[in-house]
């Protein structure tokens, strides 16, 4: 999964890339179609969430994990998308 920085001056980093190994699941849901295009292109959150299915249980969110506990990783698009992961590893690279 890759994200770049374009156009922004003050922009300290171009970009980063998450590089996942193992994976066991990914989720993408339907973007609102009443929302510009561009909305893509912004990630309003990133949140660990509980491995329950979606739907399952509204407070998949916990304040506190302890270190081997089970989650996956949900990104939130501007454009009301999602996009929910589980793999075994992620590793943050930079550009």
């Amino acid at each position: 999964m890759k994200w770049s920085v374009s156009g922004h001056p003050a922009a300290k980093y171009a970009g980063c890339s998450l590089i996942f190994t193992g994976l066991k699941l990914l989720v993408v849901s339907g973007r609102d179609d009443d929302l510009p295009l561009s909305e893509d292109f912004c990630i309003s959150s990133i949140s660990k969430v509980l491995p329950e299915p979606r739907g399952e249980s509204p407070l998949r969110m916990k304040a506190q994990w302890n270190e081997k506990e089970p989650f996956h990783l949900l990104f939130e698009i501007q454009s009301r998308r999602s996009i929910e992961i589980n793999a075994e590893t992620v590793e943050l690279a930079g550009r």
